[in-house]
C-alpha cells in the first residue's frame, strides 16, 4: 500500500467526516507493514480527503545556477521531489511580452510516480528597470497551473525565481504544494 493508500485507509477507519484531515507524518501504526490488511472497513472515497500543510518556503535565489539550468523543488506532507531540466529564453524588450522561453524538467522522486516523462514550461514575462516578471504554465496530469515568477535581467544574465504554494488535485486527492524554484540564462 503506498503513503496515499495508507491515509485514505487510516481516515476511513477513524470515521473522520471532516472535509480537512491533519496527517503527522511522523506517526505510522505498528501494524503498518507496507500491505493493504483489510482495505473493505478501512475506505474513504479519495474526493472526501483533503490534506494540507502549513510550511513557510524560503525565497529561492536562483544566483547559483548555471546557464540554462532550470530547477522546481516541491514539498508536501506526504514527500518531497525535484523537477530539473534546462530552460531557453529569448529575450526582446519591444516585444509583447518581451519574455518568452520553455524550461523542460524531470521528476525523478516522489512524484514520478505519478507524473512521469518531461515536463515542459512555457514562461512569459516583461522587464522593467533591471526586473523582470511573469508567468509560467504548465501541464500537469491534465491540470493547468499557471505560477508567477520574477527576477533580474541585465545585459548578460536573466535570473528567475519562484516560491509559493497551491492546492493540487492528485487522483481525486486535494494535496498542499509548497513549491520554490528558479533559472538562469546567459543572454
Amino acid at each position: 500500500m503506498n503513503v496515499i493508500g495508507y491515509i485514505l485507509a487510516t481516515v476511513g477507519a477513524l470515521g473522520c467526516s471532516s472535509d480537512r484531515v491533519e496527517v503527522d507524518e511522523t506517526e505510522t501504526p505498528e501494524s503498518f507493514s507496507g500491505e493493504n490488511t483489510d482495505t473493505e472497513t478501512q475506505t474513504q472515497t479519495e474526493e472526501e480527503t483533503e490534506v494540507q500543510t502549513d510550511t513557510y518556503v524560503e525565497p529561492f535565489d536562483p544566483s547559483g545556477l548555471g546557464d540554462g539550468e532550470f530547477v522546481m523543488y516541491f514539498n508536501t506532507s506526504y514527500g518531497s521531489d525535484a523537477c530539473l531540466g534546462s530552460v531557453s529564453i529569448d529575450l526582446d524588450a519591444k516585444a509583447d511580452p518581451a519574455v518568452m522561453g520553455t524550461a523542460t524538467c524531470t521528476f525523478s522522486g516522489f512524484f514520478a510516480e505519478w507524473i512521469s516523462g518531461k515536463q515542459t514550461v512555457s514562461i512569459v514575462g516583461d522587464t522593467a528597470d533591471g526586473e523582470v516578471m511573469g508567468d509560467m504554465s504548465i501541464d500537469v496530469l491534465g491540470q493547468q497551473i499557471t505560477l508567477p515568477w520574477g527576477g533580474t535581467v541585465s545585459d548578460t544574465d536573466l535570473f528567475g525565481a519562484f516560491s509559493d504554494s497551491l492546492d493540487f488535485n492528485i487522483k481525486g486527492i486535494d494535496i498542499a504544494i509548497n513549491y520554490e524554484g528558479g533559472f538562469h540564462v546567459v543572454l
